[in-house]
């Protein structure tokens, strides 16, 4: 399946009712750019 990712790119799908970021139903890649934003907004309104 990964392959098919590579050739393809992957296939994104997101519930937020049971998962926390987006991920790639194929190959189990996870999105983690939405965790970084989150964390970059914290530090910048808590300080």
């Amino acid at each position: 399946m990964k392959l098919l990712c590579k050739l393809f790119g992957h296939k994104p799908d997101f519930n937020p009712a049971y998962d926390t970021r987006p991920h790639c139903t194929r190959c189990d890649w996870q999105d983690y750019a939405f965790d970084d934003f989150i964390k970059q907004w914290l530090d910048k309104h808590m300080d």
